[in-house]
């Protein structure tokens, strides 16, 4: 196995976008923990994930001993040391913290199945909080062993791109397409999934969540206590009643709304309307 490519990376200021948990920055520095190529930054690639220093919201101070995973979504290198580039929050469940700015980070290649990195060791950098390497790990292997058994990674056959939350169903043993009540090859057999990653490309590979009684959180506006339909309008969608389902669609139960932001999921084939 080749090394692992990691370091530290030192961001004057995160900044942030319109989009949830995405922030910007420039003229970071990077030093590789144990450069192999002689390549410096130019070996880092998007994909790559950072470990950041969290900043409590409400109270603007950096918390001690926590890490938050983001992963990089684009990168320009700027020269062996220097990078610009763009993060998003990289963890289940929305953004509890913010980065901390002024700080060193953690930056690490990722394995390419269960998306571990490789934290770099507070022992070989002084600047880096204290106890970050503990939390960098903590923070993978929740982010990654909670999903064994109840994840699988298939390859995206709907034919454009799919997103986070979204309600799928395997077409094979290794592909999914996007799931609607109108489909005509739902069966007491068909299973069901919830996409993972934040969006999967046509033909790229990403997690699905496929293992029952597992809580799914980000969404909106469902009542509590009350069953979870799969869409017959929307691809991919829920919903919680069945208004204008007609003879012919599937009735399938995708789980319990067990807050007004998160489902049980318990997919099952209920009946034909």
């Amino acid at each position: 196995m080749a090394r692992v490519i990691n370091g530290t990376l030192y961001v004057s200021v995160f900044n942030t976008t319109i989009n949830p948990g995405e922030y910007t920055f420039t003229g970071a520095a990077y030093d590789n923990q144990a450069d192999a190529t002689g390549n410096g930054a130019f070996d880092l690639a998007a994909g790559f994930i950072l470990f950041v220093q969290a900043t409590d919201i409400n109270l603007a101070t950096p918390v001690p001993g926590v890490m938050h995973r983001y992963k990089l979504t684009s990168i320009t290198v700027v020269d062996s040391v220097t990078i610009d580039g763009t993060i998003l929050w990289d963890e289940d469940g929305p953004e509890v913290d913010q980065p901390t700015n002024g700080g060193y980070c953690i930056i690490s290649e990722k394995t390419a199945e269960q998306r571990f990195g490789a934290p770099s060791a507070v022992g070989v950098y002084s600047n880096l909080p204290a106890g970050a390497d503990i939390s960098a790990i903590s923070t993978d292997i929740r982010n990654t062993t909670d999903d064994f058994d109840a994840v699988e990674v298939l390859v995206n056959d709907e034919g454009s791109t799919i997103t986070i939350r979204q309600v799928v169903y395997k077409s094979s043993d290794s592909q999914f397409k996007l799931a609607l009540a109108t489909n005509a090859v739902f069966s007491e057999g068909t299973v069901f999934g919830v996409v993972l990653e934040n969006s999967i490309a046509n033909g790229a590979s990403g997690r699905v969540l496929v293992a029952q009684g597992v809580r799914v959180p980000g969404f909106t506006g469902l009542t509590i206590n009350q069953p979870v339909y799969l869409s017959r309008t929307t691809p991919g969608a829920i919903a919680q009643n069945l208004t204008g389902f007609q003879p012919g669609d599937h009735v399938i139960k995708v789980g319990t709304a067990d807050k007004s932001t998160g489902i049980l999921f318990e997919p099952e084939y209920d009946y034909e309307f």
